[in-house]
């Protein structure tokens, strides 16, 4: 019985989160080992500030995972962060009769297309990370999601969005790794890694599915559509700015006000909303000042409400003005752990389409862990589709079985896939299905809350300037 295992690696701004999963045939995803260090890892452009110490980290935790499961790690995916971020439309061409008879369509011809496709990143400020093809054309007429393989053709095109980060941020989280002694499985941004955990792969390939990402340092909403992510929006707040404005309207430090939120508060129940949480003698004034649940209750929910009215006037003006796609929309990150969270997104506008994600992976049910669980799908999926199984033990080659020939129809109007829409800032709104992603180089859960939109669930599955 064949298995699959992928270590993963995320540097954050304050954790070194590691994972090591596996698959055992065609079960789901289980984590056999985790590590997180809190720590301060990256600087303002989210480059890594001391690759040695992290790579130790990192060797030292790899090293454990060996002793304990007694199988050797060579390669790790990476998880990048999404600051930054640029998405580029690429269109490459390649004749392949060269003036000849049509002949059948190559893996060969795909990664020229690939290779092609790098080419709109002329800065060598920035690194492509990955590259998304959207539609195939085939002598110009006949247009298809997927790669072409077998198709018989004289010449093929390949639309793609192009995903590029700043060089010396991709160098210096994928330096860590190489300094550990290992070699890089793959990388992938923090987006597309926390879409593959957390959305269903049928409402991943057919509705607009929106993952609103609460992170420590702002909070971003990640727009994909057809599996394709086509904006990164940021919200230049998170939790410990959000800690810091309580703390200094409470006269208190910002990790207690955290303390409060993770602890001690419950937005589920109204009880003991009279009773004193908090009290503190200023000096300066030279009086008391006492808090009650209910009003420190009071000061986060404005807070979180004026976030809200935020995403949901982005909402509006990207999805609903534009388009009558059904949308989902997926809340997640640390904040979504504080007792009774959904709550505070009940009363909200759009209610009828939020979920709030919690993770059922066996071993992986940390909040901190949804990313690594990802790019092990990402890679577990694009394993399922290749001849080569590359994992994080090895490669293992597969039986390959040839693609018989086949002569596309002609008609422009059998088959098609409309191109991708573009709103006035021609950025992609609605690509067209192709779930297959190019190296460049679900296990899930969610908690309902009254009134909440239900939604099936089953895993399975790989910018406009984000600063």
């Amino acid at each position: 019985m064949r298995s699959e295992i992928y270590a993963a690696l995320e540097i954050t701004k304050n954790e070194l989160r590691f994972a090591v999963g596996k698959y055992q045939s065609n079960k789901t995803l289980k984590v056999l080992y985790k590590f997180q260090e809190n720590g301060n890892w990256l600087n303002q452009e989210n480059e890594v500030i001391d690759s040695k110490m992290v790579s130790n980290l990192l060797a030292k935790a790899v090293k454990e995972y060996e002793r304990n499961f007694n199988k050797k790690i060579l390669k790790i995916a990476v998880v990048v962060p999404e600051k930054d971020t640029e998405i580029k439309e690429a269109i490459s061409t390649l004749n392949i009769s060269n003036g000849g008879p049509a002949r059948i369509v190559t893996q060969q011809d795909i990664i020229h297309l690939n290779n092609e496709a790098k080419d709109v990143n002329y800065s060598d400020s920035r690194k492509v990370v990955s590259i998304k093809p959207t539609r195939y054309v085939i002598d110009d007429t006949y247009k298809k999601g997927v790669a072409p393989l077998g198709a018989v053709a004289h010449k093929i095109a390949m639309y793609s969005n192009v995903y590029t980060i700043p060089t010396k941020v991709y160098n210096s989280h994928l330096q860590v790794v190489k300094m550990a002694g290992y070699d890089v499985l793959n990388c992938l941004i923090k987006p597309y890694a926390l879409a593959r955990q957390i959305v269903n792969i049928a409402d991943l390939r057919n509705k607009i599915s929106l993952v609103v990402n609460w992170d420590s340092e702002y909070i971003s909403l990640n727009i994909f559509a057809q599996e394709t992510l086509v904006r990164i929006t940021p919200i230049n707040v998170g939790l410990d700015k959000m800690a810091i404005e309580i703390g200094n309207k409470i006269f208190t430090k910002p990790d207690v006000v955290k303390k409060y939120l993770f602890k001690i508060l419950d937005f589920k129940s109204n009880n003991l909303s009279e009773s004193i949480i908090y009290r503190k003698h200023l000096t300066n004034e030279n009086k008391n000042f006492e808090l009650t649940i209910g009003e420190f209750k009071n000061i986060f929910s404005e807070l979180i409400s004026n976030i809200m009215r935020k995403l949901n006037n982005i909402i509006k003006h990207e999805i609903i003005q534009n388009t009558n796609n059904d949308y989902q929309i997926y809340h997640t990150g640390k904040i979504t752990e504080i007792s009774g969270f959904e709550e505070l997104l009940v009363s909200k506008e759009l209610i009828d389409h939020q979920m709030i994600y919690y993770s059922d992976v066996i071993g992986g049910n940390d909040i901190w862990t949804t990313a690594l669980c990802g790019i092990m799908i990402q890679e577990h999926i694009t394993n399922k589709n290749s001849k080569v199984i590359t994992t994080s033990t090895g490669i293992e080659m597969v039986e390959e079985i040839n693609p018989t020939p086949s002569v596309y129809n002609q008609n422009p109007n059998l088959g098609h896939m409309a191109g991708p829409q573009h709103n006035h800032n021609h950025q992609p709104l609605l690509p067209n299905h192709n779930h297959t992603f190019q190296h460049a180089n679900l296990n899930g859960q969610f908690h309902q809350p009254q009134n909440f939109a239900a939604i099936s669930h089953g895993h399975n599955i790989r910018n406009s300037k984000f600063q």
